[in-house]
């Protein structure tokens, strides 16, 4: 696995799809990334910047995620970390296991989106004293997720009705047929979701990892 090839790669498409170059050695990306020079980060509360995710019906999720909302439904496209004041950049999936469950994801188009609006509607992040104001499109990138990001006002919620509706068309379905697969997203470039869980796949695994490229100023 050459990360920064798939780096590259993701910049240009917004994903790349490659495999560890040892069965089982997950534990080498970190490593690759820290000779890149990139950031760990962590994206949720309480946990580092490597995480587990597993499928998990509503009354077992915790709360405030997309599975608490949408349970083993099909989860709508967004940015990772968008509750955070500067998401990361780079986000990356390893199953070491095949499954059938597919990742989707879409990068969005100039046509029928309003980038104006998309800059300039404001949405509140969050909610109670942590919440913030910040649009869908920032100078870095996207931000999005509809369970913790509310429309605050009208060009916000025409964003939000684009984003919501459009990606369900267009979304490419990248599949996990493979042992050891990776993933590569651009998490500022392209939304993504986790689609439908069957009940036979409950069993499905992916471990994420997300990085910064540049340190924060």
């Amino acid at each position: 696995m050459e990360l920064d090839k798939m780096w590259n790669e993701a910049r240009r498409s917004g994903w790349a799809m490659g495999q560890l170059p040892y069965a089982r050695r997950m534990d080498l990306i970190p490593y690759y990334a820290g000779q890149l020079g990139w950031e760990a980060v962590g994206t949720r509360a309480g946990e580092g910047p490597v995480s587990v995710l597993r499928p998990r019906d509503q009354a077992e999720a915790r709360a405030e995620t997309m599975s608490a909302v949408y349970g083993l439904d099909a989860q709508p496209l967004h940015v990772d970390g968008s509750h955070m004041i500067r998401p990361p950049e780079v986000i990356i999936l390893v199953s070491e296991e095949p499954n059938g469950t597919p990742t989707r994801i879409w990068k969005p188009e100039p046509q029928g989106l309003d980038w104006d609006a998309a800059r300039h509607g404001v949405f509140t992040v969050g909610a109670g004293k942590s919440a913030f104001l910040a649009p869908a499109l920032e100078p870095d990138g996207w931000r999005y997720d509809p369970v913790i990001m509310k429309p605050a006002d009208e060009r916000a919620r025409q964003v939000a009705d684009h984003l919501n509706s459009e990606p369900n068309l267009k979304a490419t379905e990248v599949p996990w047929d493979e042992e050891n697969s990776v993933l590569v997203v651009a998490n500022r470039l392209v939304m993504h979701g986790r689609a439908a869980v069957s009940e036979s796949d409950r069993g499905r695994k992916l471990v994420r990892m997300a990085f910064n490229i540049r340190s924060a100023k």
